[in-house]
C-alpha cells in the first residue's frame, strides 16, 4: 500500500499542536535577555515619572516667544539652571527661562524647550538669553507617562525578551522576571557511516554535521541543548540511547527513519512508547520525516 504523504504546512501545524508550554521560573534582569515571558507586565509607575526635557537648552513659556526669529529675538530673564537628576519643583513666570540640561525635570509654567542652538547669551550676561526660536507647544519635552502609564500592559506573555525589552523592564524597577524555562533538547545522529569531525573518515564514512547543526538551531531558538554523540545502527545502542533522549522535553534524532533495512530509529520510538503523528512529509528531500509525542 502506497504511504500518504503528509502536507509539510499540515506536518507543522501538528507538530505546534502538540508544542507544551514549559513552566515558568524566576530569573535575575542581567540573565533575562533571549527569554519568554511568562507573564505580562504591567507598568507600575508612569515613565517617564515627570515630564523632562528632551534637549540641552532653555525651558520657556511659548507665549514669551511669540515672534522670536534670527533677525528679531527675545529675550528672557534665567533665574534657574536645572541639570538633569535629584531637584527642587522651579517654577518660571512671564519674561524668564530656565537652563536646562536633558533629562531634567520641567519647571512649572514651562511648556516648551527651546534648544541651545537656536539661543545665545544676551551681551555676555549668565542671567539674560536671547530666543531666536518661537518653538511650538510641548517641543522638545517627553511628558509624563510618554513611555508608559502606570497599570497598563507594556508587554505580553509570549514575548521574547530583547536588548531594549530588557532595558525597558529595568525603567520600570523590575530586576526579576517571570519566564519560561528553556526547553531542554536532546540531539542524536544515528548511523554506522558517521563519525566525529575530529576524525578522518575511511572509505564509506563521512563527518558527522547534522549534530552541529541541529544544535546550533536550538542554540539560536533560547533552548538548552545537549549533543549526545552518535548511535551506531545497532539495536541494544540505539534504545539505549534514544531512551535517555526521550527523558528530555525534545529529542531530535538524524537518519534512521527511511525504509531501508538499518533504518531502525522509527521501529525503536514506537517500541519506546512514542504515539506517531505523521512519517514521511511531501517535501524533497527529506520525505521519510517522523514526529511523535
Amino acid at each position: 500500500m502506497k504511504q500518504e504523504l503528509t502536507a509539510l504546512d499540515d506536518a507543522l501545524a501538528m507538530v505546534m499542536a502538540d508544542v507544551a508550554v514549559v513552566e515558568p521560573e524566576e530569573v535575575a534582569l542581567a540573565s533575562a535577555c533571549g527569554r519568554v515571558l511568562a507573564e505580562d507586565v504591567l507598568a507600575r509607575e508612569d515613565v517617564p515619572a515627570l515630564s523632562r526635557s528632551a534637549m540641552d537648552g532653555y525651558a520657556v513659556r511659548r507665549e514669551d516667544c511669540c515672534g522670536a526669529a534670527r533677525k528679531s529675538p527675545v529675550e528672557l530673564d534665567v533665574v534657574v539652571e536645572l541639570p538633569a537628576g535629584p531637584s527642587a519643583e522651579t517654577s518660571i513666570g512671564a519674561g524668564q527661562a530656565a537652563r536646562i540640561m536633558t533629562g531634567a525635570a520641567m519647571p512649572s509654567g514651562a511648556d516648551a524647550v527651546v534648544m541651545v542652538e537656536m539661543t545665545e547669551r544676551a551681551d555676555g550676561a549668565s542671567d539674560r538669553v536671547r530666543i531666536f526660536h518661537a518653538p511650538g507647544a510641548g517641543e522638545n519635552i517627553s511628558p509624563c507617562g510618554e513611555d508608559a502609564r502606570r497599570g497598563e500592559t507594556v508587554m505580553e506573555c509570549g514575548q521574547v525578551l530583547t536588548p531594549p525589552a530588557v532595558a525597558f523592564l529595568a525603567t520600570l524597577g523590575q530586576a526579576r522576571v517571570q519566564v519560561s524555562r528553556r526547553p531542554d533538547v536532546a540531539v542524536l545522529s544515528t548511523g554506522d557511516e558517521l563519525v566525529d569531525p575530529e576524525s578522518e573518515p575511511r572509505r564509506g564514512q563521512v563527518r558527522d554535521a547534522n549534530s552541529y547543526s541541529l544544535a546550533a538551531l536550538v542554540n539560536s531558538c533560547g533552548c538548552a541543548v545537549e549533543r549526545m554523540g552518535i548511535a551506531a545502527d545497532r539495536k541494544e545502542e540505539l534504545l539505549a540511547m534514544l531512551g535517555k533522549g526521550l527523558s528530555r522535553d525534545v529529542l531530535l534524532v538524524s537518519g534512521g527513519v527511511s525504509v531501508g533495512d538499518y533504518d531502525m530509529v522509527r521501529d525503536m520510538l514506537l517500541e519506546s512508547g512514542v504515539e506517531a503523528r505523521f512519517w514521511k512529509i511531501a517535501m524533497k528531500p527529506a520525505k521519510p520525516t517522523f514526529f511523535g509525542v
